[in-house]
């Protein structure tokens, strides 16, 4: 009947999606006002609509990767140009060439073509490697696992308390909401020098924090569920654990807001008879959360700036965030005659205590684009960088190879029967998936090195298998 019903949901969802598909291509098409740079602009909607179908299996079996991949692309290729096209086309972005539009509008179809096939290529694997039956499954050692989640907690208090300078990257929900900004603008980097012991001993608790916020959450979940035998009472326990994490909100509001979606999925898996609750709370507070900072933040643009509508602010939000057309199109006017180098220092620029152990300067692709004019703070595309180093043939690699690990890690995460991996396989497929829209490659690769690996360096310290028993979840789909 779960199956069915999930079948049924995921049928209605795909309706639902080509439908304001067709319609965004019909507005668009229609639109006979609009600025020519975006006469293509229907495209996205369409292409968007035409995999949709084509690959329509991918919306029927539940993967975490998959839905994560799926909704930026859907948001990216279809409600972002809708905005545009009933909030004046406004964009945070300068006009560029008109060229760089058309441009940018094949780049995107490019990559959907790859994302799509990389979910469809990764949940055949994913669905075969289930089958497969181990011959033999090692018992976890959690106690050694244990001890190095309450080391881990320790270390963080002790330097918490020690460096209290790292203490101010972290707004608690009313600090933020009382300051009308829609993020932490403090940086203990700014007030602390290169090789001090305050630097070393609060860059330590930053990387350290990045994913203990994940691991020690989880793993206190998963021993009040045993405990309480998935009682009422055991889950209040664990959603005031997980709204811990607005308590610690840094200069990406999203990191808390990523960290507690991944929490409130994790615990959904553990306390499955409440699972349309977990899942709708979670809905609600994610959405309550967003409404109230950008509310804030638009109302701060439309003194500061003079946005004049709420339909302009919505385009300029979603071109920003979501990477749109206007995005991948001012890709084109980065100059860079050093690609090697930059490249180099892109890739450097993801690695833990490197300013600490290693200083290195240089200028990464991401610094290149926010060097262009008005826009600073922005974020660079993956199909961008990927057009930058590898030229329009090979440009969805990027995108492609994290996409398809996303979904794989999506499927290890639905059949694994190793509670304490389930958090990591999870929070590894969420991670990756958002390369293809509210991040980039780049940003991504920071947080697989930082928080990520780190994540599955702990879970080392267990003795099972690194594929857990999928002889246990037969029948059930990835």
């Amino acid at each position: 009947m779960m199956k069915l019903t999930w079948k049924i949901a995921r049928q209605h969802i795909l309706l639902l999606v080509l439908l304001l598909s067709l319609a965004s291509v019909m507005l668009l098409v229609a639109d006979v006002s609009k600025p020519m740079r975006y006469d293509w602009l229907f495209l996205l909607p369409m292409t968007f609509a035409i995999l949709s179908f084509y690959y329509r299996r991918v919306y029927d079996l539940p993967n975490i990767g998959c839905t994560v991949v799926l909704g930026q692309l859907f948001v990216r290729n279809v409600i972002t140009p809708l905005a545009m096209r009933f909030g004046n086309y406004y964009s945070h972005f300068y006009e560029t060439s008109g060229i760089h539009y058309q441009y940018a509008i094949y780049l995107m179809m490019y990559e959907m073509f790859f994302c799509f096939g990389a979910m469809k290529l990764a949940l055949g694997r994913g669905y075969r490697g289930q089958r497969q039956t181990l011959s033999r499954v090692k018992r976890p050692r959690t106690r050694l696992y244990g001890v190095v989640i309450l080391g881990l907690a320790l270390t963080c208090v002790v330097l918490w308390v020690a460096f209290p300078v790292v203490q101010g990257n972290y707004w608690t929900i009313v600090d933020l909401l009382s300051s009308g900004l829609k993020d932490n603008p403090f940086t203990h980097f700014e007030h602390v020098n290169v090789g001090s012991i305050d630097r070393i001993g609060s860059t330590l608790f930053v990387f350290l924090f990045g994913f203990a916020r994940i691991l020690v959450p989880a793993y206190l979940i998963v021993k009040i569920h045993r405990r309480s035998r998935g009682s009422g009472v055991g889950l209040a326990f664990s959603l005031i654990i997980i709204l811990a994490q607005l308590l610690f909100i840094t200069s990406a509001t999203a990191e808390a807001l990523f960290a507690m979606m991944a929490l409130f999925l994790f615990t959904t898996r553990l306390f499955g008879k409440y699972r349309k609750t977990l899942l709708g709370t979670m809905a609600i507070i994610v959405s309550l959360l967003v409404i109230f900072v950008f509310a804030m933040v638009y109302e701060n643009e439309l003194y500061g700036l003079g946005h004049q509508s709420f339909m302009e602010y919505v385009s300029w939000v979603l071109n920003s965030y979501f990477t749109g057309v206007d995005n991948v199109a001012a890709t084109f006017d980065i100059i860079d005659a050093e690609k090697i180098r930059t490249f180099l220092f892109s890739a450097y620029e993801t690695l833990p205590f490197r300013n600490t152990l290693f200083p290195m300067q240089g200028t990464s692709i991401v610094g290149l684009f926010t060097s262009l004019p008005g826009l600073g703070g922005q974020i660079v595309s993956t199909i961008g960088i990927g057009y930058h180093y590898l030229s329009f043939l090979f440009a969805p690699m990027l995108s492609c190879v994290s996409v398809y690990v996303s979904v794989l890690y999506g499927s290890k995460y639905k059949s694994t029967t190793n509670d304490w991996k389930s958090i990591i396989y999870l929070f590894t497929s969420f991670t990756l998936a958002l390369s293809v829209g509210m991040y980039n490659i780049v940003i991504v690769l920071k947080m697989v090195m930082q928080i990520v690996l780190p994540m599955h360096m702990a879970s080392i310290m267990m003795r099972g298998d690194l594929y857990d028993e999928p002889s246990k979840q037969k029948g059930v789909h990835n």
